[in-house]
């Protein structure tokens, strides 16, 4: 996500004054899960996912809304568009607040793209093996962290892996649904 488009810092604020269940990655997750599943109305079920406890006269709950709509918009526009490129939206932190982003991610892309019901049956031996490592990554233990170059690195490569194969689902899976 453009940083001049939506500030991760701010959704996270907002999502924090109104006691979201959710952080913004975990969140952004959910939502490319369930576009990856070939759910037929991914946005009805993420509103109905992740506004079930969020009063709609509440005004820190409409500033929320509002901000989590922003980011499945742009994160609808960003996976449907092969000229776009998914941005996985993370913030920009220390080494072991980035790995709990990228665990949190990858929770919430297995908790939406679970949401579509037993889909993984139906998905590639490759599929399944992109899926075994998103499990992987939504383990990651964020206590052992080093303050090296290498674990920049390292966290690059995940952000990458995590990209490619919700990318890459979400091609099976169209392609599935058609």
């Amino acid at each position: 996500m453009p940083e001049s488009t939506l500030s991760y810092a701010a959704c996270e604020a907002a999502m924090q004054r109104c006691q979201f269940a959710f952080v913004p990655a975990e969140a952004q997750g959910i939502a490319v899960g369930l576009l990856a599943s070939g759910q037929s109305d991914p946005a009805a079920m993420w509103q109905a996912e992740l506004y079930a406890d969020l009063a709609a006269e509440d005004l820190l709950a409409q500033e929320c809304r509002a901000l989590l709509d922003a980011v499945y918009a742009t994160t609808s526009q960003q996976i449907g568009d092969p000229g776009i490129t998914l941005l996985l939206f993370l913030p920009v932190a220390a080494p072991e607040l980035m790995v709990a982003a990228l665990r949190d991610w990858a929770q919430g892309f297995l908790f939406g793209f679970g949401l579509a019901g037993a889909v993984e049956a139906s998905l590639s031996d490759d599929g399944r093996e992109l899926l075994q490592h998103v499990y992987e990554v939504a383990q990651l233990d964020t206590s052992r962290i080093a303050q090296d170059e290498s674990v920049q690195e390292g966290l690059m490569q995940i952000e990458e892996f995590l990209r490619v194969a919700a990318l890459s689902l979400y091609t099976e899976r169209q392609a599935a649904t058609c």
